[in-house]
């Protein structure tokens, strides 16, 4: 949720800093429960105890200013700062992220 909040607030302050028109956020997320929930609300009985400030992200999609897609764990390149991996995806995320030439 925060994400999200975080992103469209982003948004907004570029789009007055460049005058550049709006345009649909993309969350990439590893979860695809949160996924679907976001984009159907088909678990209506297992979910309905999740707060109303929750609903927030599947409204924003709905709205479309964010979309919500699935990107695999190791993909993520910021597992660097949270996850031991092995030498060759550390070396592949060190060379992503521009903290060194390899």
């Amino acid at each position: 949720m925060h994400t999200a909040k975080e992103a469209i607030w982003l948004q907004s302050f570029i789009k007055e800093v460049r005058r550049s028109e709006d345009g649909v956020l993309t969350i990439k997320c590893n979860d695809q429960g949160a996924i679907a929930l976001v984009k159907d609300n088909k678990f209506q009985l297992r979910t309905k105890h999740i707060d109303l400030r929750f609903h927030f992200i599947r409204e924003a999609v709905e709205d479309s200013k964010i979309a919500v897609s699935y990107i695999p764990t190791d993909k993520i390149v910021s597992n660097i700062f949270t996850k031991a991996l092995a030498r060759p995806k550390f070396q592949d995320f060190v060379g992503k992220l521009w903290l060194a030439k390899l």
